[in-house]
């Protein structure tokens, strides 16, 4: 930012925003990094990827409002298992109709180097816009 973008707002102009300020509300925030964090094997990665299903779809999250948006899951661990999760969650919580419909999710499903391969990651990214979440799982591995 350069000093002729500076700009100061009287106090009378000072008005709540709008703007949407969750995808999940009191869950996930618009704008931030959100950490879940236990023990193994707790289902942290089940309960992150069932979240990140309603934003996608856009149908509210036990009671709570949702903002609909893209997700990209890096599932670090592989894809072996995800495509496991994926199918149980089509037929448990999709009517076969739905099922062949687009869902703005996209799985990105190798291990990744962050800090050589963020290019590699962001340019992969780019063709589906900015994505509402992006998830890094697990970090732990990297």
């Amino acid at each position: 930012m350069n000093r002729d973008d500076i700009q100061l707002i009287a106090f009378s102009d000072i008005k709540l925003s709008k703007r949407r300020r969750a995808h999940v509300k009191g869950i996930i925030p618009i704008t931030g990094i959100v950490v879940v964090w236990g023990p193994p094997k707790v289902g942290k990665s089940f309960w992150v990827f069932d979240l990140c299903m309603h934003v996608a779809r856009g149908i509210s999250y036990r009671g709570r409002r949702v903002h609909q948006g893209t997700i990209v899951y890096c599932a670090f661990e592989g894809q072996g298992g995800f495509e496991a999760r994926a199918e149980a969650y089509r037929r448990q919580h999709m009517p076969r109709a739905e099922r062949g419909e687009h869902i703005p999710f996209y799985l990105q499903p190798h291990m990744l180097d962050l800090i050589n391969d963020y290019d590699a990651l962001i340019g992969a990214i780019k063709p589906y816009g900015d994505p509402a979440i992006v998830v890094l799982d697990t970090l732990n591995h990297l």
